[in-house]
């Protein structure tokens, strides 16, 4: 029944204190969320859970299923969500339908992560997609409303794809259960499994934001008045689900060694086209919504190098960002406030106003560049150690090098502004208790997480051998390397302002989207054929 619990007791909490007279208060909300926590911390402790939701055996039935994989990405879920949640309590969009939507979203998430039934995935992932649209949308400005509506259809023509991949699957095999389909697919041929793979990797390639199939995650992750525990959680966790789909689909099929160098290939070109793009960007959001595309194609190029390094490096690198990039979305939240601009450019003298905040968003920007001695530089080093003897090692050097830029950009915010004139009077950033407490908990659990990496990893049943201190001291003079070219790159980036201004203009509309989505979907379709 605990499986049932993760799901449905954050949407059930949502809609009860929706529907009462009075609101609830926070502190109950946030009992819940510890509760939810702790349920997914015991069952790291225990055997596998399986828990059958219908009378009707398999593959008839339905069922819930928790492996070490699934719990991964559930725990990550449910210690992001009450932090998230107690950053917004108390603001003014912080009402009970927004706490409703919020905890839905959990609920859902959560559901797609222990569904054994491919249609029950679907289902989930459909009504996620609009729950998280309508909280893009949720302050009903312009430009949220049309980023929305763009997230909102452009997921659901990818998520049609999916559908059909798991009609045509039902049609082959008469089966919806993912566990049982993977021990039913190898009786199948290469051309049975073309038109269903081709399909079901369309939609969670989307889902995941890989190229060429990206360009609705900057408008939803990165629109101006989306509360930034919406652009936090879509970041962290939501963009996850195409992830974790993409791995149990790959089970399922078994398609081998020829899929895994094709996104593979896929996965190392969209991280380099991601920090390139985000390197181009003025637009603090956009800024962080681009890193994500990158940071999302690294963890796609390692679920696919060859062995178990580069697959436990992207287990990791998934914690990492989802610890990192909540931190700093929570930030630029904070930021854009405090500035009343989204350019970074006007964002400057952060350590004179707030030291605190100047500190949180250097621990972030060290985790981005994968700094030694922090959670990111051990999952960058067995995700390089997979690619190693590879052509793709080069092109992970390369993005290392152009992500180095992330940090230079937040320095700039930190450090005081290169004027002539006479400086004028520096309004001080105040940050309230609860902010104060959410940022901090954020940092301790990052620079905490080197240390508790491996007790996590045995719990995920997956190996990550620490790194000693010698080990990472000793990858100093790689990262100096990175960081000189990374800054001679940001340097003559700077000076060339019209290369970003035209590189900044790429967009895709949604016509272009969906083009993009049939051009991949007959791509692969000739490519497994």
């Amino acid at each position: 029944m605990t499986l049932l619990i993760l799901v449905l007791l954050p949407i059930l909490t949502g809609l009860l204190q929706y529907i009462q007279p009075k609101s609830w208060p926070n502190r109950w909300v946030l009992w819940i969320e510890v509760l939810l926590l702790g349920l997914t911390v015991n069952l790291l402790r225990g055997p596998v859970a399986d828990l059958h939701l219908t009378a009707h055996p398999l593959p008839i039935g339905m069922r819930l299923q928790a492996s070490p994989l699934t719990l991964h990405f559930v725990l990550l879920t449910n210690v992001l969500f009450p932090l998230l949640l107690l950053f917004a309590s108390g603001e003014s969009y912080f009402q009970r339908r927004f706490v409703f939507l919020f905890m839905s979203l959990q609920g859902l998430i959560v559901g797609v992560f222990v569904s054994a039934d491919l249609f029950n995935i679907y289902l989930l992932m459909e009504v996620a997609t609009v729950v998280a649209s309508i909280l893009i949308m949720y302050k009903k400005d312009s430009m949220s409303i049309y980023d929305g509506l763009i997230y909102l259809v452009s997921n659901m023509v990818a998520m049609t794809f999916f559908l059909m991949g798991i009609g045509y699957m039902y049609k082959l095999t008469g089966i919806l259960d993912l566990f049982l389909l993977a021990d039913y697919t190898p009786h199948l041929t290469g051309t049975d499994l073309a038109l269903p793979a081709a399909f079901l990797l369309t939609g969670v390639s989307l889902k995941a934001a890989m190229l060429p199939l990206f360009s609705w995650l900057p408008k939803a992750h990165g629109t101006a008045s989306a509360p930034s525990v919406v652009s936090a959680v879509l970041s962290a966790i939501f963009v996850k689900t195409g992830i974790y789909l993409y791995i149990r689909i790959g089970d399922m099929l078994h398609l081998g060694s020829d899929m895994s160098w094709l996104f593979l290939a896929i996965g190392i070109i969209t991280a380099l086209a991601g920090v390139g793009l985000a390197m181009s960007q003025r637009d603090l959001k956009l800024f962080l919504a681009y890193s994500t595309v990158s940071q999302v194609g690294l963890i796609m190029a390692g679920i696919n190098t060859p062995g178990a390094y580069g697959f436990n490096g992207a287990m990791v690198h998934i914690y990492s960002h989802g610890l990192y990039k909540g931190l700093l979305f929570l930030l630029a939240g904070l930021l854009v406030n405090h500035y009343s601009t989204r350019d970074m450019e006007d964002m400057q003298g952060l350590w004179h106003r707030s030291k605190f905040l100047s500190l949180a968003l250097f621990i972030g920007g060290v985790n981005m560049i994968g700094f030694p001695l922090t959670l990111s530089s051990l999952s960058k080093d067995l995700i390089s150690k997979g690619m190693a003897g590879s052509p793709f090692e080069w092109i992970f050097f390369a993005v290392g090098c152009l992500s180095v830029i992330y940090l230079y950009r937040f320095v700039k915010i930190i450090l005081p502004p290169r004027s002539k004139g006479p400086a004028g009077p520096v309004a001080p950033f105040l940050v309230t208790l609860k902010e104060g407490f959410v940022v901090t908990a954020f940092i301790l659990i990052l620079l905490g997480a080197y240390g508790w990496s491996p007790y996590l990893a045995s719990y995920m049943g997956f190996q990550v051998v620490p790194l000693s201190l010698g080990t990472s001291l000793a990858k100093f003079p790689v990262l100096a390397l990175q960081m000189l070219l990374g800054f001679l790159i940001f340097y003559l980036v700077e000076t060339k302002s019209h290369w970003l201004s035209r590189v900044r203009k790429f967009d895709l509309s949604f016509n272009g989207i969906s083009l993009a989505i049939v051009t991949f979907f007959a791509g692969l379709v000739l490519y497994f054929q």
